[in-house]
């Protein structure tokens, strides 16, 4: 279910049809602190949490902190039944203006281990439209896909308001060329 973990009706619904959730870090820490995880999961298939955390920062020093996947890793290997998976927000370094690529090699053996998504966007504005000539984010794709495991799944994370400036028909255009492009990495 692509919603917050925090949304009763959604991990009811990630129960009945036994399918996983995600979260961002600071809502996994919570529950870890507050011994609610079992309450805010319920019986998911699996949980997967996203390394940056659901609002950007404008300090330097708390945007480094904000996407540090050794966070995540940490709650993962203390709770193997609870969490099972990293969402790598792509998305999130685009917006802080960071580098996409900072963590592959430094978790490269954690990544192989624990990485199951790739939560992407394209590289201009906030979550924008992945277009052909968005090099910052093709360079980053082909970058990784050597980086990451075959079953490492992309999830894309667009601007609703510039998804809307396009009729139904060009959406569903748009996102059929995206996917053919990224299955073609």
């Amino acid at each position: 279910m692509i919603m917050t973990a925090m949304n009763k009706h959604v991990t009811k619904l990630a129960s009945e049809f036994n399918t996983g959730l995600n979260m961002h870090r600071n809502l996994a820490e919570e529950a870890t602190k507050r011994g609610t995880i079992a309450k805010i999961t319920g019986k998911a298939r699996y949980v997967w949490i996203e390394n940056a955390l659901d609002y950007p920062r404008s300090e330097s020093q708390d945007i480094d902190a904000e996407r540090d996947p050794r966070k995540v890793i940490d709650i993962l290997e203390k709770n193997p039944k609870d969490f099972s998976g990293l969402i790598y927000g792509v998305d999130h370094a685009f917006r802080a203006g960071v580098d996409s690529l900072q963590h592959f090699d430094e978790f490269k053996d954690e990544f192989k281990t624990h990485l199951r998504t790739l939560h992407l966007s394209g590289s201009k504005g906030d979550h924008g439209l992945i277009e052909d000539d968005d090099y910052v984010f093709w360079d980053f794709m082909h970058s990784v896909r050597d980086k990451i495991s075959d079953d490492v799944r992309f999830c894309i994370d667009l601007n609703p308001a510039q998804m809307d400036a396009k009729t139904p028909s060009e959406q569903v255009d748009y996102v059929k060329k995206l996917v053919q492009k990224l299955r073609r990495i």
